[in-house]
């Protein structure tokens, strides 16, 4: 019984991190590596990524033939207009979003294929315009962002196989994706908690 406690105790505090870390680039690796990592390092894009990546392989193809598709232009959108548009964090609709996803894997019923297209394409817009690079030398921002896209995308992909690997067994392996699916929400549930009440609280 204290395994899954832990478990999320680590997953919300890892997404209660500050942001200090979360841009700055790791030096020695080049600008299109960092933007790969960038989605990794940002706790509120990671949990949205492996929710979405989960939902989507729990049910294939019927879930993502036209989710996954949705989510990489919707992506590639946002992300290409990042240079031009003001951008703010939007970490807590991320957080929605995760939520969403989780609770979808949790209660492990087929979402059809709009539902799967909404929350893709959400996924990847929020994303996209929440990842402004940092520290990127002058004319590498393309490079830095071409980076991100491509390290959300694999993100959603491999979330996805490994879903649809365990889907594909019966009893526990079923079940464990189902656990992981309601850990994650709980996760995202709990840091949107306590980021509106500090926000109250700074009002």
């Amino acid at each position: 019984m204290k395994c899954p406690a832990i478990i999320l105790a680590w997953m919300s505090g890892f997404a209660l991190a500050g942001n200090a870390f979360a841009h700055s680039p790791v030096k020695g690796i080049g600008t299109f590596y960092n933007g790969m990592l960038h989605p990794y390092l940002m706790p509120a894009h990671l949990l949205a990524l492996l929710a979405l990546g989960l939902m989507l392989g729990q049910y294939v193809p019927a879930s993502s033939r036209y989710a996954l598709p949705a989510f990489v232009v919707a992506l590639v959108c946002s992300v290409a207009s990042v240079a031009v548009l003001p951008v703010s964090s939007m970490d807590m609709l991320l957080l929605v979003v995760a939520l969403a996803n989780g609770l979808l894997v949790a209660i492990a019923i087929a979402p059809g294929t709009l539902i799967p297209v909404a929350l893709a394409v959400a996924a990847g817009a929020i994303l996209g315009l929440s990842s402004p690079p940092d520290g990127v030398p002058s004319g590498q921002t393309w490079l830095a962002l071409s980076g991100t896209a491509l390290g959300a995308s694999l993100a959603v992909i491999y979330a996805g196989g490994v879903s649809a690997w365990l889907n594909s067994f019966q009893g526990w392996p079923r079940i464990a994706l189902r656990v992981l699916g309601s850990w994650i929400a709980a996760s995202a549930f709990l840091v949107l908690v306590l980021e509106i009440a500090k926000s109250r609280g700074t009002a």
